[in-house]
């Protein structure tokens, strides 16, 4: 059964609406992180492999450059040229569903945003250990980066289906 393509704005509203919710998630579990952890490294043990534990990430994904002071407006910018590159991939696509992961991945990245311009880091505490092996503390805006992403690749185009 073949579909009517989206309308391209209507696309881009539904993916603004899944960024807007995965923003309001990332800033409240932040809000509330940072209400209940008040230093850096302070760890609230949620079971005995996941933990919330405060810090602070200056550079970009999983810690990588993470130094204060490292051009934290060019880190800005660049997040925002990936969010007008999205959307103009979205705008673009033929892709009727599209734009759930790309809402995932927009939404992330702002909410990363926020922190970088609110605080000149991105606040992360999802702390995940695992007999001997630490995963980089993360948070929710990144969770949605990732799956959006995952989804992106492995997601059966409407080419693969027909």
């Amino acid at each position: 059964m073949k579909f009517a393509v989206m309308n391209k704005f209507t696309k881009i509203i539904y993916a603004s609406i899944i960024a807007f919710l995965v923003v309001l998630s990332d800033q409240v579990s932040k809000f509330y992180i940072l209400k209940a952890l008040s230093y850096i490294g302070q760890t609230i043990e949620v079971f005995p492999y996941f933990n919330f534990t405060l810090s602070f990430n200056f550079g970009i994904s999983f810690s990588m450059f993470n130094s204060p002071g490292q051009n934290q407006l060019l880190l800005l910018l660049m997040s925002s040229v990936i969010i007008l590159l999205f959307y103009g991939w979205l705008y673009r696509s033929r892709e009727k569903y599209n734009w759930i992961p790309i809402g995932m991945v927009i939404g992330g990245a702002v909410g990363n945003m926020i922190d970088r311009a609110r605080f000149g880091a991105v606040t992360d505490f999802i702390d995940i250990r695992i007999m001997g092996w630490h995963y980089p503390t993360f948070n929710i805006a990144d969770s949605f980066i990732c799956i959006g992403i995952i989804m992106l690749v492995f997601w059966p185009t409407e080419k693969q289906q027909a």
